[in-house]
């Protein structure tokens, strides 16, 4: 590898040479670091990096021990010219204003005429607004004096003729107003009272509506009642009914039973008699007791009293054929 260093006009030397440099190159040009554990190389690798080091440190060494005179010789030369051109700035300066006088005059006549020109054009544009005169600024600030007072005329004359024809249109544009408005009122007014009619119809009709509603209901009430207490006599016939087919079945029931009891009882007496006949007459008499207890008849609850009397009855003659039976027996 080799490196060539710039041609200078003048030979400087620095203590290192084109030749050492090149034999630099070539010597650790192409020193390498395998890896992490290459300690061999990165010594060789290190000492090569001092090498080079301390030959860049020579060289700086170097050049600044052959600048040192240089820059002095420059100090020198900078204080000599800063002590002419010290000198030579307040008569410059003093010819440079004096140059300049004329410059700053015509700078502020310019300005002077520019602000004249800027107001101007301001009033002409605040003036062409006023009448809605749409012309552009470059217009109004080349016009002379004489064309934009003429301008301004026709323009203020159609202007003044435009705002007449405006005033007149919206005159005519709030007559139209009020008419429509009064006439709105009026419409608004008769659409209020017809309203109100119709309301006035609508709440008679709703009273109207409501008696008959009521009279209506009033009406199936009675209806409701009358049918209610049909049905209530309907029910109670009905129960009547049942309660008097149920006495009827337990009757014939009871009949039937009776009548069973009464053939049972007629062959238990007829078997009795047959047996009496041959008893002694003390039997005869308790026998026909307990047949008379048998053939007693049961009566309905409608018939308590009668059934209580009955009952009564009966015991009292039964107790009078036992004291019969008895005193039979005694003697």
């Amino acid at each position: 590898m080799s490196t060539d260093l710039l041609e200078s006009p003048q030979e400087i030397s620095l203590g290192i040479t084109n030749e050492w440099i090149e034999q630099a190159h070539e010597k650790y040009g192409e020193l390498t670091v395998t890896s992490v554990a290459d300690k061999e190389g990165l010594k060789i690798v290190h000492e090569a990096r001092m090498t080079i080091k301390k030959a860049r440190t020579e060289v700086e060494k170097k050049r600044r021990e052959l600048k040192a005179d240089a820059l002095a010789y420059g100090k020198q030369v900078d204080a000599a010219a800063k002590a002419i051109t010290s000198r030579l700035n307040p008569l410059y300066e003093y010819l440079e204003d004096q140059e300049a006088i004329v410059e700053r005059e015509k700078d502020r006549l310019a300005k002077i005429e520019e602000e004249r020109l800027a107001a101007r054009l301001l009033e002409r544009v605040t003036l062409a607004q006023f009448v809605q005169w749409p012309a552009i600024s470059y217009e109004l600030q080349t016009m002379s004096d004489e064309e934009f007072d003429a301008a301004l005329a026709v323009e203020t004359t159609a202007f003044e003729a435009k705002k007449q024809k405006e005033a007149e249109a919206a005159e005519q544009r709030r007559l139209e107003d009020e008419a429509r408005t009064a006439e709105a009122k009026r419409l608004a007014m008769i659409a209020a009272e017809q309203e109100a009619r119709e309301i006035e119809l609508q709440r008679k009709q709703a009273e109207i509506q409501a008696a008959q509603d009521a009279r209506q209901a009033e009406l199936d009430a009675k209806q409701e009642a009358i049918e209610a207490a049909q049905r209530v006599e309907d029910e109670a016939k009905a129960e009547r009914a049942r309660l008097a087919q149920e006495e009827t079945d337990r009757i014939a029931r009871e009949a039937e039973a009776a009548a069973a009891k009464t053939k049972a009882v007629a062959a238990a007496k007829a078997a009795e008699k047959r047996k009496a006949a041959m008893a002694p007459d003390r039997q005869k008499i308790v026998a026909f007791a307990a047949a008379v207890m048998e053939v007693r008849p049961k009566l309905t609850k409608k018939s308590k009293h009668a059934q209580d009397e009955l009952y009564d009855a009966v015991t009292e003659f039964l107790k009078r054929l036992e004291t019969i039976a008895a005193n039979m027996h005694t003697k």
